[in-house]
């Protein structure tokens, strides 16, 4: 009879073991940075969590906004220089307003494969402040080139006219005729010399 009930106790306390055993597999939040229920005054770059067994592939989180929305960079993964590999790191966009975010995290644990999922929030207080887009300034209407009136084609022809005629000689070149006059003349006492020299004497 003692024996029986010394048997019972053993498997009693065996199945607890394998109970506390099984419920330790699971890959847990052990802490954070920015830590659960804290507040922040700026959003910071990263959200990165520790946790409480070597976590696997497949092991993620994601960040929720103030709206709801996704504000993380779908980058998170297991920091590989934790020689633990407990550590996970996820980078969030910039800019966020203040508000409360959600972290939500699913781990595989790297001792049995096991998936465990969790969350834990933070809240930003004053968040990013906006930048003011810069305003155009005002741009001088191009100026355009001024096109030629029909009165001022009149002119600028009538212009050119009075050029052109001013150009054009008055009359005749009077030192041409002269020179030409002169030619002639030498010409002809030349010829009435020459006559003179051969013509037969009596």
């Amino acid at each position: 009879m003692v024996f029986h009930s010394l048997r019972i106790l053993v498997i009693t306390l065996l199945c607890l073991g394998l109970a506390v055993i099984g419920a330790s597999a699971h890959a847990d939040l052990d802490r954070s940075d920015p830590e659960a229920g804290s507040s922040v005054e700026q959003a910071p770059a990263q959200i990165e969590m520790w946790f409480s067994e070597e976590l696997a592939d497949g092991s993620t989180a994601q960040v929720l906004g103030p709206d709801g929305s996704r504000v993380d960079n779908d980058d998170a993964a297991i920091d590989l220089f934790d020689p633990d590999r407990k550590h996970l790191v996820v980078t969030l966009e910039t800019g966020l307003p203040a508000g409360e975010y959600t972290v939500e995290w699913t781990t595989v644990s790297g001792e049995d494969d096991d998936t465990h999922t969790g969350s834990f929030s933070f809240t930003v207080t004053v968040g990013a402040t906006p930048v003011a887009s810069p305003v155009a300034s005002p741009q001088a209407s191009p100026v355009a080139s001024p096109e030629a009136s029909p009165d001022a084609d009149s002119a600028s022809s009538h212009t050119l006219g009075q050029v052109q005629l001013s150009e054009d000689p008055a009359g005749p070149d009077l030192t041409a005729l002269g020179i030409a006059l002169g030619v002639g003349l030498l010409a002809t006492v030349g010829i009435y010399l020459f006559w003179l020299l051969v013509k037969p004497r009596k």
